[in-house]
C-alpha cells in the first residue's frame, strides 16, 4: 500500500494522517509547558516592580524596582527565551536526541519555577529574593528554550513518512499524506499552546491578586512537573531520531572549506559552482575492491571519511538546510508588528473609554481566545475545502497572506490611534487616562493578528520542518524563534519613541515595513514551493 510522494498527483484527494498516541502525548505536554511558562511569566512586571502592597487598593508586587528596571529585565528574560532554542536545537541534533533535551529541559524548568516560588517567601529578604529571581529567570528561559523549540518537530516525528492510498468511508480512494499529517499536527500544537496562553494569562492574576505570589509560581511549577511526567512515562511510546555527532563543527567546516576552495578556484581561473558548497572537497571511495571497502567500513556499514573532507550527501543536506533557513529573516518584520500586541496595544487600551471592570492588559486575551476558535475552523473546514476544490495555497503564499494580514492590522492600529490623538478630553497627550474612544474598536487588530499567525506562523514552522534535511529538523525548525527574538531588540530599541505624541507615526512606519515586507516577500520567494 506504499505510495511514493511523486505519485501523489494521481491521487483524487489527500488528507492528513490520524494524529499518533505520540503526537498527542507530546502536544499536552508542550502544552502543560507553555502553561507553566505564560501563567508565571505574566506576572513577572508586576513581581519585580512594584512594592508589596499595604492596603487592598495597591497594585500587587514584592520587590519595588520599579518599572524601567522591572521593564528591562523581563525583556531581557524573553529576549533569552527565545535564543536559547537555537542552542538547545543545536544540542538536539548534535548530542542528546529530541528526547532526552525535551526531558532534561522540563526537570531544569521545575526546579527554575520552584526557585522563583521560594523568592516570594515574605521573611526571605529582598536582596536574597532578588537573586534568586535573577538565577530562576534564566534557568526557566533555558528551560522553556529546550521544550518549546523541540516539542512541534518531536510530534511531527511521529507521524509516519510515506503516503499510502486507503478507502475512506464512501468507500473513495484517498491519500493519507506526511506532508498534511505534519501540518495538522503544527494546527492542533498551535491551538494547544495558545489555550494554555488563555488560561495562563487569565488565571493566574487572580492568583496573583486574591491568594499569594507563591501560588502563582508553584502552579507554574506543578504545570511543567506534568510536562515532565507526561514526557518520562512514555518515554517508550515515541520514535526516537538519533543525533548526529559532530554535525555543528562539521557543518562549519564545510563551509569554511568551501569558502576557501571557492576563492582558489578564482583565483585559478576556474568557472565558479552554481552554489558556493559546490567547491567543498568531496569524499570519493578509498578502496579499489570491494574487499578492501568491507575492511574499511565504519561501525554504522559506511566508508570512513577523510579528514577536511565531506560526503556527497552530508553537502546536499548542508545546502538543503541553508536554502530552507533563508525564510526566516523577512519574519523580523512580521514579529515587529506582532509584538505590538504585547507592548504598544496595550497602552493604547489604557488611553481608550472602557468599562469598569475591564483591565486594559486583559485585551490582548484576544489574540489567544480567537485562535482558539479559528484554529478549529481552518485546519477542520476552510483548509479541507481549499484542497479538495483544488486552491490549497502553498506555504509560501498562506505566509504571504498572513504578512498582509498583520499589515490591515497595523493599519487599523494607525488609524484608531489617530482618533485616539483627535478625541477629547485629553487629544494627544493622554497619559494612561480615557480619551471617548470606544475600547471595542481595538478588538479588530487581534482578530486579524492572530489570522494572521495561523497563516504566517503556522506555515513557517510547516515549511521549515518539511524542507530541513532529516539530521538537521530541530535545529532548522528552532531558527523559528530567532526573528521573534530579533523584533524584540527592535522593540526595546524603539520603546523610547513609544510615546505620546508620536504613536501614530510609530505605527505607520510598522505598517509601511509590514507592507513593503509582504510584497517583498513574495516577490523573492514565490519560486520556492
Amino acid at each position: 500500500m506504499s505510495e511514493p510522494a511523486s505519485s501523489r498527483i494521481e491521487s483524487p484527494l489527500r488528507i492528513p494522517y490520524p494524529v499518533t498516541k505520540a503526537s498527542w502525548i507530546i502536544m499536552i505536554a508542550g502544552s502543560l509547558e507553555r502553561l507553566s511558562f505564560f501563567g508565571g511569566s505574566i506576572v513577572f512586571q508586576n513581581y519585580i516592580g512594584n512594592p508589596a502592597p499595604i492596603s487592598p487598593q495597591d497594585p500587587p508586587g514584592r520587590l519595588g524596582l520599579a518599572q524601567l528596571r522591572a521593564t528591562a529585565i523581563v525583556q531581557t528574560f524573553t529576549f533569552l527565551a527565545y535564543i536559547f532554542p537555537v542552542f538547545a536545537a543545536i544540542l538536539s541534533d548534535q548530542y542528546f536526541g529530541k528526547w532526552r533535551l525535551v526531558f532534561s529541559s522540563a526537570v531544569l524548568g521545575v526546579c527554575g519555577w520552584a526557585i522563583v516560588a521560594a523568592t516570594s517567601i515574605e521573611s526571605l529578604p529582598k536582596t536574597a529574593s532578588l537573586a534568586g529571581v535573577a538565577v530562576s529567570m534564566f534557568i526557566v528561559a533555558s528551560a522553556s528554550g529546550g521544550v518549546a523549540s523541540i516539542v512541534p518537530a518531536f510530534a511531527a516525528d511521529q507521524v509516519p513518512t510515506e503516503s499510502v492510498k486507503v478507502l475512506d468511508k464512501d468507500k473513495k480512494q484517498v491519500l493519507m499524506d506526511h506532508d498534511l499529517g505534519t501540518q495538522h499536527v503544527f494546527h492542533l500544537y498551535y491551538l494547544g499552546i495558545n489555550v494554555a496562553a488563555v488560561a495562563g494569562t487569565i488565571g493566574t492574576p487572580f492568583l496573583e491578586k486574591y491568594i499569594s505570589y507563591w501560588s502563582v509560581f508553584t502552579f507554574s511549577a506543578a504545570s511543567i512537573l506534568g510536562a515532565s511526567l507526561f514526557f518520562g512515562i512514555f518515554r517508550g511510546t515515541f520514535i526516537h531520531s538519533p543525533p548526529t555527532k559532530n554535525l555543528i563543527p562539521d557543518c562549519y567546516r564545510c563551509i569554511k572549506a568551501a569558502l576557501r576552495n571557492r576563492r582558489r578556484f578564482k583565483d585559478e581561473g576556474r568557472p565558479a559552482k552554481h552554489h558556493f558548497l559546490d567547491s567543498a572537497p568531496i569524499a570519493v571511495s578509498l578502496s579499489s575492491s570491494p574487499a578492501e571497502e568491507e575492511r574499511t567500513q565504519t561501525a554504522d556499514g559506511s566508508l570512513p571519511i577523510p579528514p577536511g573532507e565531506f560526503s556527497q550527501d552530508f553537502v546536499d543536506d548542508l545546502k538543503r538546510a541553508l536554502h530552507t533557513c533563508l525564510i526566516f529573516p523577512p519574519l523580523v518584520v512580521f514579529w515587529l508588528a506582532f509584538n505590538q500586541t504585547t507592548h504598544n496595544l496595550i497602552t493604547q487600551a489604557s488611553t481608550m473609554r472602557r468599562p469598569h471592570w475591564l483591565n486594559n492588559d486583559l485585551m490582548s486575551n484576544f489574540n489567544p481566545i480567537t485562535l482558539i476558535f479559528l484554529v478549529p475552523v481552518m485546519d477542520s473546514w476552510v483548509f479541507p475545502w481549499l484542497r479538495q476544490k483544488g486552491r490549497m495555497p502553498s506555504p509560501i503564499k498562506r505566509m504571504t497572506i498572513g504578512f498582509g494580514l498583520v499589515t490591515l492590522a497595523m493599519v487599523w492600529a494607525t488609524i484608531l490611534q489617530k482618533a485616539i490623538y483627535l478625541s477629547p478630553p485629553h487629544f494627544d497627550h493622554p497619559g494612561n487616562l480615557p480619551n471617548n474612544v470606544s475600547i471595542w474598536w481595538q478588538v479588530g487588530p487581534y482578530i486579524i493578528i492572530a489570522l494572521s499567525e495561523i497563516f504566517t506562523l503556522v506555515a513557517a514552522i510547516e515549511y521549515a520542518y518539511n524542507h530541513a534535511p532529516k539530521s538537521m529538523k530541530a535545529v532548522v525548525s528552532s531558527l523559528n524563534a530567532l526573528p521573534n527574538a530579533l523584533a524584540s531588540l527592535v522593540v526595546y530599541a524603539l520603546l523610547p519613541a513609544s510615546k505620546d505624541p508620536n504613536l501614530v507615526v510609530l505605527y505607520g512606519i510598522i505598517s509601511a515595513l509590514s507592507g513593503v515586507g509582504t510584497i517583498g516577500f513574495y516577490v523573492f520567494y514565490r519560486e520556492r514551493d
